[in-house]
């Protein structure tokens, strides 16, 4: 469990009290988790009032505020006065605390304990930034973040793929580096009938292009994207730039189907066996010399029959060298 989580639920509180209980993070932490007696979770950062030269509006969304420079008395072993932004989840949907406190720890793996005021600054825009996130319309199907986890998931260089990883998910490839543009396809179908943006099948005179194609099959025991995320963690180590960048792809490209993502489960196996990988060359596409006047163009294009590439290939690419599945 999160350990801010785990924090937030050991907190007791007295059900008639207007106060926020409040646990420090650690003995010298200038960070506090806290709960007010409706059960709706806090973070507070103590701040020093003599030197901020901040003088910042309030931030209120659909289900997160954020208040600033707010004078408190604090109630320990003894009495004291101090200062603190305040970011509180105004939800009682307990996914949505879960989210509130997975996006906190993220964030504070890369945050020195004693920041700057900008650094302050910056940590709760980005906070902010990522609970706009999932109240705007989904840009990736969870299927498709799926697929692409999963091949993060099973890289022999995990970093390596994900600095290649697109940060904007309307971008046309999913994976992209100096020299290769990597394009990641998934169908639950049994036939490699996949939809593609005419962009992504126009020779690039800079770089070699692929599509990863991966068939999928739903399975009540298989993975969720969550667990992906977990294991893909774990591999890390500590690289917390790398999980930040997940974590900021991840709910930018869910929006609103962040609640849904521990609901489809599927078979890791099965996507191992399956998944092939093409060049662009070998790939039918509309020819060349199409009108200007003509844009968004989007067609299937069936792969059954199309030769993967050769396994030589494969190994002289940096990116596709690393993932373990092709």
């Amino acid at each position: 469990m999160n350990q801010l989580l785990k924090l937030f639920e050991s907190i007791n509180v007295e059900n008639e009290s207007e106060c926020i209980f409040t646990k420090k993070l650690s003995q010298s932490s200038i960070y506090r988790v806290g709960k007010d007696k409706e059960g709706l979770p806090y973070f507070l950062i103590s701040i020093d009032i003599k030197k901020s030269s901040r003088s910042l509006l309030p931030i209120s969304l659909q289900n997160l505020s954020v208040v600033h420079d707010v004078y408190c008395k604090i109630f320990e072993k003894n009495e004291f006065e101090d200062y603190f932004t305040i970011i509180k989840c105004t939800s009682l949907d307990q996914l949505l605390h879960q989210y509130f406190f997975e996006i906190i720890l993220s964030l504070l793996r890369v945050i020195k304990e004693q920041p700057s005021e900008e650094e302050i600054n910056l940590f709760i825009r980005k906070i902010v930034d990522l609970f706009i996130c999932i109240d705007e319309e989904p840009k990736k199907s969870v299927q498709g973040l799926w697929a692409e986890l999963f091949l993060i998931n099973e890289s022999l260089d995990k970093r390596l793929l994900i600095s290649s990883w697109h940060e904007i998910p309307s971008n046309i490839f999913d994976f992209q580096n100096s020299s290769t543009n990597l394009e990641v396809k998934s169908t639950l179908s049994n036939f490699r009938r996949h939809s593609f943006n005419y962009e992504q099948l126009k020779p690039d005179p800079f770089r070699q292009s692929f599509v990863i194609s991966i068939l999928m099959k739903e399975n009540s025991r298989g993975t969720n994207i969550r667990e992906l995320i977990e294991a893909i963690r774990k591999s890390l180590k500590g690289d917390s730039n790398s999980i930040i960048k997940v974590d900021q792809i991840i709910y930018s490209s869910v929006g609103k189907n962040w609640q849904h993502i521990d609901s489809f489960k599927f078979d890791i196996e099965f996507s191992k066996k399956s998944t092939k990988i093409y060049s662009i060359v070998d790939i039918p596409c509309i020819q060349h010399n199409i009108p200007n006047e003509l844009s968004k163009i989007r067609f299937d294009c069936d792969l059954s029959n199309i030769k993967p590439i050769s396994p030589s290939l494969k190994n002289k690419d940096e990116l596709l060298k690393v993932i373990s599945v092709l």
